[in-house]
């Protein structure tokens, strides 16, 4: 079982309290190796005595871990070669003998791009004690490799960041390596000790889930032409296909007959990310094909379509469709029996096809089987007393907040699979409102620090085999920052990020114009732009503001937000000089802002400086930058009244608007704009989409902040302080005529009970022991004590 250990392995293990040295060495295949490639590592041994062993095991690039041929777990988790992960397992052997079996892949340009490499192919196991070195302990005991051969790479281009996916060959994959089994073993080589080596940290996750989960019955069941197998895709789907169903299985296998084409389509219950596993006998040359996907699509030939934004239609229906977009793997049949197709990585969607093409044998299909893998990430929090359309669509705010949290969070499981500053921000804070674990989040803000670059900014995007920049970015990092210092504690504030903040600052500053404000410098090319949002009026591909030049408002805005964050993080360390320095900053942008973006007749910022674009992320921002006099903001708040023709906010800048909502007291704009998340559940939806309809992802994690704000905006519940010591409650329920929830806090939980009395609101507010805080009401502020309140 996987452990997640809080100090390095071997620390105070000398006379002098030093840590000494791992006892351990990487080993590899003897020979050069250049990726793709797979190999297994073996290491064969006895027990005398029942008992417990602890080691600590690493691989590049990833690892899957047997004993005795039953399968252990994966890793190793995902980082950089300054800090390369490694995990902790304790096994409990019992007397005899017993084989360690670990399958390594490095795919190196052909992986995801969020899967980095050192030595592709190095392998470490280091035992705890001692006595367990010269037992099992790589480069301490004799380890043997072998080549497992039959695997080539597809490229799915339409996925970008995704990486390659294998194709097998069965007649030349031997799956007996499991077991320790199997010819072509030899002696593994030590990696000699100048290689470059990386640097192990303690795996700071615990393991992903692997639950077993049930296909249920095809949707889809039925044959295809012959010689159809490579274009499925042009034969549209349709349900009435679906015949009488029994679960393949070892006693009861489902016969495939020779020289036929069969197609299988499930539809999941919700949307899955899963590593499958299929199961087979006989059919010699058979191939088959698992694919998955997020919907079946309304065209055959989708790819005119801008951005991949396919058209799909009600996402639970699939009569005339067509299954054009499947990310997948194929297997190629030796046609023995107890054969197992199970990839190397894991797929998502909430689609399944399953194509099988025979050849000059039937195939028995003797088991399908999912196992769901994500970050373990569990709802603390409640909401289970609300509006039936507020609960639906919450859960669907989770489940796509839980698809995307993996050994870090990503943007989406199913096209990129890239942990991005901007989502990330987002992904965080939700996580703070539902869970107390906030183990993926503190990653994330490391991860982040780690990718620094010389100029001093953050990689947009990290890990990451590149470099990618987007400089806005750098500054919705600071905020994670000061997120995590609010919503968990101020430990997150080291040396190193104080210095690494100081350096965005200093970047931005560094490219002030003569009009007193902010270009960032942008090439306006992939890696390198200065993304805001996707909305549709900016003119151009890139989310960028405005049309024209660099110059604009919503970064400055932006700039101006951070600012004041970032000003609390240096005044909580006493640096109150920096502090205030920051603060000036603030208002002397604000005043550049004034001169050139003010739009007196609008009462609106326009983006650009010729003033022919407004849009609703520039006056979100510069409300909540907090530094305009109350005259502009009862300016802006008309302005955005009767506004007519605003660039809208998608799915992903909407946080931004609707805490602009919740400090105007307008909760009536944020319901209307919330309109598309409750429409989500109607078309068919069990995620939330990475932009308005029609989209790329279905499941895109920036669109699950409407959690967030359930428990923090409309319950109202919030930090007041650093380490969230104390909590301010500002109920705003809108049109809502109860609302209930119940929040987790590092000292227990905050229940907030509460209804609408026309414009006022009563209720009951209970707060978990050793906590304190203010309810502010229209009007009024009371002070809430631990216990119930009641008001």
């Amino acid at each position: 079982m996987k452990r997640v250990i809080d100090v390095p392995p071997y620390s105070g293990s000398q006379p002098d309290g030093r840590a000494r040295a791992w006892p351990c060495s990487w080993i590899k295949k003897a020979g050069d190796l250049n990726p793709p490639f797979v190999v297994a590592f073996r290491k064969t041994f006895a027990m005398d005595t029942a008992q417990s062993i602890r080691f600590h095991i690493s691989a590049d690039e990833r690892y899957e871990l047997y004993i005795d041929g039953e399968w252990i777990g994966r890793g190793s988790e995902r980082g950089d070669a300054a800090h390369w992960f490694f995990d902790t397992y304790d096994l409990e052997l019992d007397v005899g003998s017993h084989v360690l079996v670990a399958k390594v892949w490095a795919f190196g340009e052909f992986a995801p791009l969020a899967q980095l490499s050192v030595i592709p192919g190095q392998f470490i196991l280091s035992p705890e004690e001692d006595a367990h070195v010269s037992l099992i302990g790589t480069g301490s005991s004799e380890w043997s490799v072998r080549a497992l051969e039959g695997f080539s790479v597809e490229k799915f281009p339409y996925a970008f960041g995704i990486g390659w996916r294998e194709s097998i060959d069965g007649t030349r994959y031997d799956a007996s390596y499991r077991s320790g089994a199997g010819e072509g073993w030899a002696p593994a080589e030590q990696v000699p000790p100048d290689a470059e080596k990386p640097v192990l940290l303690p795996s700071s996750l615990p393991a992903m889930l692997n639950r077993r989960m049930d296909l249920g019955a095809p949707i889809e069941n039925g044959d295809l032409p012959p010689r159809s197998f490579e274009k499925a895709s042009d034969v549209p789907l349709c349900s009435s296909k679906a015949v009488e169903w029994e679960r393949p299985s070892k006693e009861r296998p489902l016969c495939i007959p020779a020289h036929s084409v069969r197609r299988m389509v499930f539809r999941l219950d919700d949307y899955v990310c899963a590593y499958p596993e299929i199961k087979f006998s006989k059919g010699r040359n058979a191939r088959i094909r698992i694919g998955f996907s997020e919907a079946a699509y309304l065209e055959k030939n989708p790819e005119k379509h801008a951005h991949f934004r396919y058209p799909k239609g009600a996402r639970d229906r699939i009569e005339g469709k067509y299954f054009i977009c499947p990310i997948g793997s194929t297997y190629r049949c030796s046609g023995k029996g107890n054969e197992m197709f199970d990839p190397l990585w894991w797929f998502s969607g909430r689609y399944v096809e399953l194509l099988v093409e025979t050849r000059e044998e039937a195939l028995w299909l003797e088991g399908i089987i999912l196992y769901e893998t994500r970050y373990p990430l569990s709802m603390e929090s409640r909401f289970d007393d609300v509006d039936e359309s507020w609960r639906q669509m919450l859960q669907i705010c989770f489940r796509t907040l839980q698809m995307c949290s993996h050994e870090t969070y990503m943007d989406c499981p199913f096209y990129e699979q890239l942990m991005y500053v901007g989502d990330t921000r987002l992904e965080a804070l939700t996580t703070y409102a539902v869970a107390l674990d906030s183990a993926l989040p503190l990653k994330a803000i490391n991860m982040f620090h780690a990718s620094r670059l010389p100029s001093g900014l953050t990689q947009a995007c990290y890990p990451y085999r590149g470099t990618h920049t987007i400089p806005p970015f750098s500054l919705w990092w600071i905020a994670m920052v000061n997120d995590y210092a609010l919503w968990r504690g101020a430990e997150v504030m080291t040396d190193g990020i104080l210095d690494h903040m100081r350096a965005i600052i200093s970047y931005f500053m560094d490219r002030k114009t003569s009009s007193g404000l902010v270009v960032p410098g942008s090439e306006r090319k992939y890696g390198h732009f200065n993304f805001m949002d996707w909305a549709e009026g900016w003119n151009n591909d890139w989310g960028v503001p405005g049309s024209r030049g660099e110059l604009n408002s919503v970064f400055n805005w932006q700039l101006v937000y951070v600012l004041k964050m970032y000003a609390g993080l240096e005044r909580s360390f006493g640096r109150l000089q920096l502090a205030d320095d920051a603060l000036a900053e603030a208002r002397r942008l604000t005043k550049s802002l004034v001169a050139v973006f003010w739009n007196p007749e609008k009462r609106l910022f326009a983006d650009d400086p010729e003033h022919t674009l407004f849009s609703e992320h520039s006056q979100s921002l510069a409300i909540l930058a907090d530094t305009l006099d109350e005259n502009y903001i009862k300016d802006l708040s008309q302005g955005l009244e009767t506004a007519d023709s605003l660039v809208q906010v998608t799915s992903y800048f909407a946080h931004y608007y609707f805490e602009a909502c919740v400090k105007l007291g307008r909760m009536d704009w944020m319901e209307k704009k919330l309109a598309p998340w409750f429409d989500l559940l109607p078309n068919g939806f069990a995620t939330v989409p990475e932009t308005p309809l029609p989209t790329r992802s279905d499941c895109h994690a920036w669109g699950a902040h409407p959690l967030f704000h359930y428990f923090a905006s409309i319950l109202g519940i919030r930090p007041a302080d650093y380490g969230f010591k104390t909590v301010t409650i500002t109920p705003q329920l809108g049109a809502l005529p109860r609302a209930f929830g119940s929040m987790v806090h590092p000292k227990g939980e905050i229940e907030v009970d509460l209804i609408r009395n026309g414009s006022s609101v009563s209720g009951r507010i209970s707060l978990p022991e050793g906590l304190g805080g203010i309810l502010i009401l229209p009007g009024e502020k009371r002070e809430l004590y631990e216990g119930m309140n009641s008001f």
